[in-house]
């Protein structure tokens, strides 16, 4: 791991469940915790699916050990919403459906 390299900052967002003004169950994103990291945005591919044609984008994220993310949140990066594939000691990988 190389810190000078964590140069980036993004935005861990976790899923809160709440209640709306009607009282129907809602999920929303909440900010958990921004954090620097080395952003390393990989290959991207298109696809055909369920009548029309899909692009993701996949990469690798690199942290320091301690940041708390799991699968079940999602990361913001220059204004991009990216889903989280697998969380390991310091790197996060993570794809974005377009």
């Amino acid at each position: 791991m190389n810190p000078g390299r964590m140069n980036r900052r993004i935005t861990l967002l976790k899923m809160v469940e709440g209640l709306d003004d009607y009282g129907a169950p809602i999920k929303t994103e909440e900010s958990f915790k921004t954090i620097w990291a080395e952003v390393l945005i990989g290959k991207g591919r298109e696809y055909f699916a369920a009548k029309k044609n899909n692009a993701e984008l996949s990469g690798i994220i690199k942290t320091r050990k301690r940041h708390g993310a799991d699968s079940t949140m999602k990361v913001l990066y220059n204004g991009k919403h990216f889903e989280i594939i697998a969380v390991f000691e310091e790197e996060i990988h993570i794809k974005e459906v377009v």
